[in-house]
């Protein structure tokens, strides 16, 4: 399953600059013009819709660097949740990046506390939230954060009561 969007060259270049910038290999950006350094922010701002969003990887040279296609496995969505959740069953095709570079990217839950009570706090999508709940919960299980993952949904869903 190959992601839709394509980034345009002036967004490649721009994602370069953002890149070199903040010392990063990976830089995202959404079919919004938006880029972001954490893919959660991305996925989070175009409502979890993978179609929407695509992913940069630069060298040291800054040139873009091309990940491989393969096979979803079944213990892909045993280690990775996530990939379930958002509707990718066993045999459909990601990209991925060699096995260093995939451990390096950044997850918003690999943060301090702090970083990630902060991160939560920006985040527009509950759906997403509850993945990020269900995840902390099952991993380092911070009570700080888990909280402040619960308000931030609570917010969210009251203002979404409100629209309607």
């Amino acid at each position: 399953m190959e992601n839709k969007f394509r980034p345009s060259e002036a967004q490649i270049e721009t994602a370069k600059g953002i890149a070199k910038k903040n010392d990063k290999s990976t830089v995202w950006v959404n079919d919004k013009g938006e880029f972001f350094l954490q893919e959660d922010f991305c996925r989070t701002s175009v409502g979890g819709d993978k179609d929407k969003y695509a992913r940069l990887d630069f060298t040291t040279e800054g040139e873009v660097k091309e990940g491989h296609m393969r096979k979803l496995t079944e213990e892909d969505l045993k280690q990775n949740p996530i990939l379930k959740s958002q509707g990718l069953k066993v045999g459909d095709e990601i990209q991925v990046l060699d096995p260093e570079e995939e451990e390096e990217a950044d997850n918003i839950l690999d943060g301090k506390a702090d970083e990630v009570i902060a991160a939560v706090a920006k985040s527009e999508d509950p759906e997403n939230l509850k993945l990020l709940f269900e995840q902390e919960k099952s991993g380092k299980n911070r009570s700080t954060v888990l909280k402040a993952i619960e308000g931030r949904i609570e917010e969210l869903e009251d203002a979404g009561d409100g629209d309607e």
